[in-house]
This record gives structure tokens, sequence and C-alpha cells, in this order.
């Protein structure tokens, strides 16, 4: 099976999908399988897909076949990474590094305290 698709990112409005070129080609429309137009949120699947397809851009096909949720695995290493940022960070003198030699233990205390602040934040 190809991996080959529709390159880069979509766009979505309404219920049609289109390429993000600057020609739009209409990629897609989601329709309503249902007997009545509240079977079925048009715009948001539609909005969904073209998340969806924008998240996984640069991922092959066949990972993600091969891996209906590979994200999952992202987010468990991102968690072992935090945590242990954060053993790193309890391990370090608190406040600021008196000497020119703690320059670099200094700029690492910082990058660990904001990537976790900003992981924690999300």
């Amino acid at each position: 099976m190809s991996g080959l698709h529709t390159p880069g990112p979509l766009q979505v409005h309404g219920s049609h999908l289109y390429t993000a070129d600057p020609e739009r080609a209409m990629l897609a429309q989601v329709f309503n399988p249902g007997s009545s137009a509240s079977d079925y949120p048009l715009v948001a699947n539609a909005r969904r897909l073209v998340a969806c397809w924008n998240a996984c851009d640069g991922v092959t096909t066949e990972l993600l076949e091969s891996n209906p949720a590979p994200f999952s695995r992202l987010r468990e290493e991102r968690d072992e990474l935090l945590a242990a940022a954060r053993l790193a960070l309890a391990a370090l003198p608190r406040g600021r590094f008196p000497i020119p030699a703690d320059i670099a233990a200094q700029a690492a205390f910082d990058a660990l305290s904001a990537a976790c602040a900003k992981t924690e934040a999300a």
C-alpha cells in the first residue's frame, strides 16, 4: 500500500475540506447519512477531520494504520521526561547560582523550570 496522499495542511469551510495551497482545491465534503439534519454535526465533523489531518502532518499513513493511537506513546514519553526534569530540578539548589562556573547550571535550571511550567499548563 502506498503512503502517498495529498500533501500539506487542509482548511475547512463549512462541511468542505480544502487544500491549503493557493488554488484551494476541494478535497472532500462531509455528508449526513442520517434521516434528519441534526443526526450528524457536519461542520463539527469537518473541523475534526481537518484538525486530525493537520496534527498528523509528517506522520506516515503506515504508522497511523499500524498504531491507531500514536500520540498516546508521545504523551507517555512526555510524562516520563517531565518526571525526570522534576527530579533534576529538585536536586539543584534553589535560587540564583552565585559563581560564573555555575552559569551552565543556572541555564539548565531555568530551562527545566520553563519546560515543566509550560508542560504542566497545557
